[in-house]
């Protein structure tokens, strides 16, 4: 046991001895290209220079491993690449030499590129008195796809993937993957940022005269004011006054004398927009 004890200490002893010198080796990663795009692994091989256990711990983390590249690149700098891999670590050593430094990226052959719009299928809803005054927004809006001519020379747009939120009361911001519409296709970049701001919205009412255009006769509306109410985002309660507000009536959809009232002039940011009464009466009399 003694022995035993002896022998796993001295090794232990040995081995900080070792790991606190410094080396120089050879690491090696692989690039991957979209399978679609035909093309081939590409290794890459990374001499560094450091203190034994800082190699040792990047060599657990990235000898052997394989990382995605697009295609699309005209250029590519591995010696870039390699320090974003690195990183916290890449302080701690030396980039003795990055085999290969460049690589350059092409689309295969028979293959064409094209800028298309990204249609997005995302469903929101927000819980109650939460709403948002523009909705949803995308970044980027388009995205370059490459493929062959048949496929892109009839595509119209990309789709993201279903989203579906419910009850949202926050401004939500992620990440959504988009679809290729071919496994013969490949995205330069598989997905986009969606952002999504929310506002707490309060109800506001407003008495708006009802406007009705008439040459040939004179009318005699009933009642010549309306409630009108709608919700408002509480950043704006205090931009919101009754001249933002127009109604008048849809004089096609008479009936026993009564007309409906349309809003016709509001803001954009307003939501659930309604008037008590719904209908007016209309009196006509000849001038």
């Amino acid at each position: 046991m003694l022995f035993i004890f002896c022998f796993l200490l001295a090794s232990a002893i040995w081995i900080v001895n070792a790991l606190s010198k410094t080396y120089v080796t050879d690491i090696n990663y692989s690039l991957t290209s979209p399978a679609a795009s035909g093309k081939d692994n590409i290794p890459v091989k990374v001499t560094l220079r450091g203190q034994g256990f800082t190699l040792w711990r990047i060599h657990m983390r990235l000898n052997n491993n394989e990382y995605p590249f697009s295609t699309f690149n005209p250029a590519m700098s591995c010696i870039e690449f390699t320090d974003s891999l690195l990183g916290k670590l890449r302080n701690d050593v030396s980039l003795v030499d990055v085999k290969p430094s460049v690589l350059k990226g092409t689309v295969s052959k028979g293959q064409i590129t094209k800028m298309v719009p990204i249609t997005k299928r995302i469903q929101v809803s927000y819980a109650p008195r939460f709403g948002s005054t523009i909705g949803i927004l995308t970044r980027p809006d388009s995205v370059e796809i490459a493929g062959p001519i048949s496929v892109l020379d009839t595509l119209k747009s990309v789709f993201t993937e279903s989203v579906k939120t419910e009850n949202l009361n926050a401004p939500l911001f992620r990440s959504v993957a988009i679809t290729s519409p071919s496994s013969e296709c490949w995205l330069k970049q598989d997905r986009i940022w969606i952002y999504i701001p929310v506002e707490e919205y309060t109800e506001v009412s407003f008495e708006i005269p009802v406007t009705y255009n008439s040459t040939e006769e004179k009318t005699q509306i009933i009642p010549e004011v309306v409630k009108l109410f709608c919700q408002v985002p509480l950043s704006r309660y205090k931009k919101v006054n009754a001249s933002l507000f127009k109604i008048a009536t849809v004089t096609d959809e008479l009936m026993n004398g009564k007309a409906t009232l349309k809003v016709i002039k509001h803001p954009s940011f307003v939501k659930n927009i309604r008037t008590e009464p719904r209908y007016v009466t209309l009196l006509e009399f000849s001038k």
